[in-house]
């Protein structure tokens, strides 16, 4: 079900909608939502308000939840954004820990004097997967 969160808002409703996919009928995300909602004014609020609760559910270890709000605290900021990289980063590592499903290796890649994330898809179980 498609939600109107915000008024007039059809592009921030979609990302809401489409970020909390699967999970915005919990009573935990419905709460949060009371909070949040009203905080979101601006582009910098979004990224703000998002944010800060990230951080409030990944300090609590629900991962799936802390990613989807990393996900969205990062979805309007510029490529240049200096708060870029942290942000997907912390959303990929709540990712792969709220996905413990997924059959994976990772490995640092050297790159530009920093490392690249690899994450490869074990064969054994892709194999399976397609038989």
């Amino acid at each position: 079900m498609f939600y109107e969160y915000i008024k007039n808002n059809p592009q921030w409703n979609l990302q809401i909608n489409r970020q909390l996919e699967g999970i915005k009928e919990s009573s935990k995300v419905k709460d949060d939502l009371k909070i949040i909602i009203p905080k979101l004014t601006n582009d910098a609020s979004w990224y703000k308000t998002w944010f800060s609760f990230g951080e409030l559910r990944e300090k609590e270890e629900d991962h799936a939840l802390a990613c989807a709000y990393f996900g969205l605290a990062q979805f309007y900021l510029n490529q240049d954004d200096e708060n870029k990289q942290t942000v997907v980063h912390r959303y990929l590592n709540n990712f792969y820990r709220a996905h413990t499903e997924i059959d994976y290796e990772s490995y640092q890649v050297p790159y530009q004097k920093t490392f690249f994330a690899l994450i490869l898809k074990k064969w054994t179980t892709f194999i399976q997967s397609v038989k």
